[in-house]
């Protein structure tokens, strides 16, 4: 870090106090455990995040999944809108870009409680969209805050009520099979209330080899104890007995036939099955200056799949995770000090099997897996002047084993930032981050020296970023501007071995740079919004081989969003438009997608009488009948690299409110 900014930073933070009462400072626990929609100290903390409104995004989308929320934040790419079995695949700064399937190395928080597993591993698909009702898209390194696997994060919350109805019904109807059919009932208590919820969806897909269907229910009860404080606990159920992968194309097939499947993926009737329950129990208490939260959860999950190859071409494994955490925080005449600890663990009990065309045959492997995290952090914020300056540390001890052996690890995890506040409505910001991402244990457990045990040469990652940027929360316009760099050693990639089918391993790479540019603005005018976001980046990997490219694959360098809106009488009108540059397939060639684009219109109107309201939606999307990829497979065997995603599709909906 620049040593002109350390130097300021240290100034702030042992100079002498200022009065704080004039100045926004960012509470931990408003990112870690109980982050309110109505409560903006976050957007106006000295970071690169953007929040998505549910309320206003599910009257003109779908709702199909997370994809039409993170279209457009800048720095996000997200994959898989349509391929339930691969799951919403997202990256943040090419962070997440490289997972085999779902989302990695981007701490996924829901109702302040970690979704993403101990191991870094992450899922949505059990989390409905219509039962959201924001998300904070956090971009860079976050390590000091959210622990390992923190290289961006995603923190969402569900509808702690429905207002002033107390039951609503939503259904969604689309392209290509696609239903959904949603229920919610609130019921008031004498502390406080309750939410019911539950939600089924299906779709027969566009390709072949693609259905999918899925149940999940939810409790939420919010109340204040006798025991002082305000009490959350959250009990969700989800099912998905089919999830199909129609499976990667080569660039001919694609050609000829996008919605056609892989012939691999229909004669090893590649699937999954899904089974996940967990429980969690919030709880806040407000004494004076002095904030105080903790958390406790347990999840499980039963997961089943059939993979396009016959030698350990079938894998199952029973999960069960949990933890739990207490953190402080005091507010004082010069600032804010605030400390915590936390505690997780997973332990996977995978097995493999010979995959006999859709049929489970003989074992392959069978082993129970462990990783433990433990931490301890703090956080001090300083107002000197017009200047704050923040520090944050965390310590943390990792343990990743195959029983009776395991290793250890003890990451440090800085972070440091100054941001200036002299301006009326904006404020510019520096951030030092780091974080630290240990491969998942389905990663490790894929050995290439044997059928049982961890790859042993598998090492963890690790990175520092800094960022420099300006941003504006002023009511009707705000704007963001973001600069960055982000550097990491041990950045790890997929491939596969001659004479192992397609077995997907993985290694570490090397070196790697990020550099990049964000921007987002937004104008409100009487009835109309419009919208718009960018980015640039360039990322450069240390080669696999001497004479390899060393670029990033599976992530665009340039994007550019627009949107158009218009609100009148109930109406609601709205069109947005992405433009994404190429995507390099691989790490060993310069093969690159042809850039994209992709409009998408929507409309709702609401009627309203008494205490009920009808609301009428629905859209088109892929408006200009583009030709686009669902996902890219990146060093995919065989060179099937492509998921085409449909052409143009229609989708209605209606929701009432009683």
């Amino acid at each position: 870090m620049n040593k002109h900014l350390l130097f300021l930073l240290l100034f702030t933070l042992f100079g002498r106090a200022q009065d704080t009462s004039a100045v926004r400072l960012v509470d931990l626990n408003e990112i870690i455990l109980w982050a309110t929609k109505e409560n903006d100290s976050l957007l106006a903390g000295p970071m690169a995040v953007q929040r998505v409104d549910f309320s206003k995004l599910l009257a003109r989308s779908s709702g199909q999944n997370l994809n039409d929320a993170l279209r457009g934040v800048p720095g996000v790419w997200a994959q898989n809108a349509v391929n339930m079995n691969q799951d919403l695949r997202v990256s943040i700064r090419g962070f997440g870009a490289r997972g085999a399937f779902g989302i990695r190395g981007i701490k996924i928080l829901l109702d302040g409680v970690p979704e993403t597993t101990p191991d870094g591993s992450g899922q949505v698909d059990h989390i409905p969209s219509v039962l959201l009702s924001s998300m904070d898209v956090l971009r860079g390194p976050q390590g000091a805050w959210l622990g390992s696997g923190a290289s961006g994060a995603l923190v969402m919350r569900t509808r702690d009520d429905l207002g002033t109805a107390r039951w609503e019904l939503d259904g969604r109807l689309g392209a290509n099979g696609y239903q959904q059919l949603t229920a919610l009932v609130q019921n008031n208590h004498n502390n406080g209330h309750s939410l019911w919820m539950i939600n089924q969806q299906s779709a027969e897909g566009y390709r072949a080899n693609s259905s999918y269907q899925s149940q999940s229910a939810l409790y939420k009860r919010l109340w204040r104890g006798a025991l002082q404080g305000k009490w959350r606990w959250m009990a969700l159920y989800f099912k998905s007995p089919q999830a199909q992968d129609p499976g990667g194309l080569t660039l001919e097939e694609w050609i000829e036939s996008p919605s056609q499947a892989r012939k691999a993926n229909v004669d090893f009737q590649v699937d999954e099955q899904v089974t996940h329950a967990q429980s969690a129990l919030n709880w806040q208490l407000g004494k004076g200056n002095t904030q105080s939260h903790a958390y406790a959860y347990i999840s499980y999950r039963d997961f089943s799949a059939t993979l396009p190859y016959k030698t350990a071409g079938a894998t199952a494994f029973t999960r069960w995770y949990g933890g739990g955490g207490y953190q402080t925080t005091t507010t004082k005449s010069w600032g804010l000090l605030g400390w915590g600890a936390s505690y997780q663990s997973q332990k996977d009990q995978r097995q493999r099997f010979d995959n006999l065309n859709g049929t489970v045959g003989s074992a392959f492997s069978d082993q129970k897996e462990l990783y433990t995290e433990g931490a301890v952090y703090s956080h001090i914020s300083r107002v000197l002047g017009d200047f704050t300056g923040s520090g944050s540390l965390r310590v943390s001890r990792v343990s990743i084993g195959v029983p009776p052996s395991s290793t250890e690890y003890f990451p440090v995890s800085p972070s440091l930032s100054i941001q200036w506040n002299k301006p009326k409505d904006w404020m510019i910001y520096s951030l030092w981050g780091s974080s630290f991402e240990t491969p998942t244990l389905n990663e490790l457990s894929q050995n290439p020296y044997g059928i049982s045990g961890f790859n042993p040469e598998l090492t963890p990652s690790t990175y520092r970023s800094w960022d420099i940027g300006a941003k504006s929360t002023r009511s009707g316009q705000p704007w963001s501007v973001a600069l960055y760099g982000i550097w990491g050693n041990n950045e790890w990639a997929p491939y596969t071995l001659s004479g192992m089918g397609e077995r997907v391993f993985f290694r570490n790479q090397g070196v790697s740079k990020r550099l990049g540019a964000e921007f987002n603005w937004e104008k409100t005018w009487e009835k109309w919004t419009w919208s718009h976001s960018g980015q640039w980046q360039k990322t450069v990997i240390d080669p696999v081989e001497e004479g390899s490219p060393s670029h990033m694959p599976g992530v665009p360098a340039h994007q550019y969003w627009m949107a158009l809106s218009r609100q009148s009488s109930g109406w609601n009108l709205s069109w947005e438009h992405l433009w994404a540059g190429g995507v390099f397939v691989s790490n060993s060639t310069y093969q690159k997608t042809k850039a994209s684009y992709q409009s998408h219109v929507g409309f709702s109107k609401t009627h309203r009488w008494g205490n009920h309201s009808l609301r009428l939606h629905g859209g088109i999307n892929n408006l200009w009948n583009a030709a686009l990829l669902d996902q890219v497979r990146i060093n995919a065997f065989g060179g099937r690299y492509f998921d085409p995603a449909p052409g143009r599709t229609f989708f209605m909906g209606l929701h009432f409110r009683r």
